[in-house]
């Protein structure tokens, strides 16, 4: 419940949207060139096999298999084809329209393409992360997250969640549009709760923290309430730890010391809600716990290099 609760509180200041945007059945031979977006993009296999190649080399080319999920965290440029010497062909071609579009106009009803060989039925959509800054979150994440799917399916989490997704996005009930952001917002936690139960993160970070369940606990303080008076006794104690022991396995997993993380954190948190526009730089400043403005200006522009 730590690790859900951290990550969950993370995602509040990302403001994370998104939707499926595209379900296609292809016949080998064919393949598709998807350029680099401000979108994380995801795809899954739902049948058949095919290729995740990079546009730019920034990854190593990845075999998917029917019921395999990979998911592009920082929109990189890539190529999904049925075998690696086809050659690909734009997506804005591929499917008659403007990819430059919001995402979430393209067509979502079935759309076959290729030509009359295997065949390959593919779902995908995309993540959108509204901040213009560096986050923790995404910082973290590989060029490619992939997780596979069991026995030539998804994962029974995936499967469901697409359908329910794919049939609120398709509807015209009011409120869908909204419903669709939070399912998609519980996708994105599942496919990281996955990716932390399965994957080595590389190096220090917040995630490699919260696979430790004892650091998951003061890291969900933190995230989820950073206005609080915290002290490294306080952290310690939320993970059960000793102050020496807590200090030690926090900077050895993080990355950092336990102070400088909230004090960072505090920063990003202040960032989303200064850009919200809601709040002054006073209650922006109180929100994070500071009690005068000169001062959390400081530590602002310390941290993020501009001043509130």
């Amino acid at each position: 419940m730590e690790v859900v609760d951290a990550l969950a509180s993370l995602l509040e200041t990302v403001h994370l949207g998104g939707s499926l945007y595209f379900r296609s059945e292809l016949g080998a031979p064919w393949g598709m060139n998807v350029p680099a977006s401000r979108e994380a993009q995801f795809h899954v296999v739902r049948r058949g096999r095919c290729w995740l190649l990079p546009s730019d080399g920034s990854f190593d080319p990845h075999p998917l298999d029917a019921g395999d999920l990979v998911v592009l965290p920082h929109g990189s440029a890539h190529i999904l084809v049925d075998d690696p010497a086809t050659p690909p062909v734009p997506l804005a071609d591929l499917l008659g329209c403007n990819v430059d579009v919001p995402a979430d106009i393209l067509p979502l009803s079935p759309t076959h393409l290729g030509g009359d060989g295997a065949r390959t039925t593919l779902i995908c959509g995309f993540f959108t992360f509204d901040t213009g800054d560096a986050h923790p979150l995404l910082d973290v994440l590989p060029a490619v997250l992939t997780l596979r799917g069991e026995g030539g399916r998804a994962r029974r989490w995936l499967e469901s969640s697409l359908d329910l997704i794919a049939d609120v996005a398709v509807s015209d009930r009011p409120g869908a549009a909204a419903l669709v952001n939070r399912l998609t917002e519980a996708l994105f936690i599942q496919v990281l709760q996955a990716y932390l139960e399965e994957a080595d993160p590389a190096g220090p970070s917040w995630l490699a923290g919260l696979r430790d369940a004892r650091l998951a606990r003061a890291l969900g303080a933190i995230h989820g309430e950073p206005a609080s008076d915290w002290s490294v006794g306080t952290l310690a104690a939320h993970a059960g730890m000793s102050r020496s022991a807590f200090s030690a396995r926090f900077r050895e997993l993080v990355g950092e010391p336990p102070l400088q993380y909230l004090t960072r954190w505090r920063m990003q948190v202040a960032a989303n809600l200064l850009r919200a526009g809601e709040l002054s730089v006073m209650e922006v400043a109180e929100a994070v716990g500071y009690g005068a403005e000169a001062s959390f200006g400081k530590v602002f522009k310390r941290f993020l290099g501009v001043g509130p």
